[in-house]
């Protein structure tokens, strides 16, 4: 899929989702696209967490950033390091 270079994201938090929000032209023509990355609305952070990562690898993937298997530079986007405290 080739990407026009006048495509504009935009992303939106609701509730229990967040939402791509996508204006993309092809051959002169607008077009709304809209992505849900839906969790669980009473759940700890962890579902939401889960669903910004989906949301972030669709982004990368919207802009042409592909997963290489045999790469060196992948994205790799995860809440596993641990933070300091700072005194």
């Amino acid at each position: 899929m080739k990407i026009s270079a006048d495509t504009e994201s935009r992303i939106v938090k609701i509730d229990n989702a967040f939402i791509l929000q996508r204006k993309e032209y092809f051959d002169e023509q607008e077009q709304n696209v809209e992505t849900s990355f839906s969790f669980e609305e009473d759940a700890d952070t962890t579902s939401m967490r889960e669903a910004f990562v989906r949301l972030v690898y669709a982004l990368a993937e919207h802009y042409g950033f592909t997963n290489d298997n045999y790469g060196e530079h992948n994205l790799d986007v995860n809440f596993n390091k641990k933070g300091r405290k700072v005194e």
